[in-house]
């Protein structure tokens, strides 16, 4: 199931008249597997909880 919403959402975000509507905004749309998605996901949580504890930034409540 996850596979084939994940193809679907690919191939919408490959159309032209998808891209123009989202590339004014700045996005870059790329489309992905689940897997490579989770695989970024984790990529960026690892950088910028390096980059939290080294600047200490601490949230405010």
């Amino acid at each position: 199931m996850l596979d084939r919403l994940n193809k679907a959402m690919v191939a919408a975000i490959h159309k032209p008249e998808m891209r123009a509507q989202f590339e004014p905004l700045g996005m870059d749309l790329t489309g992905t597997t689940a897997a490579e998605f989770a695989a970024i996901v984790r990529s960026d949580n690892e950088a910028w909880g390096r980059i939290i504890k080294q600047t200490g930034i601490k949230l405010d409540q």
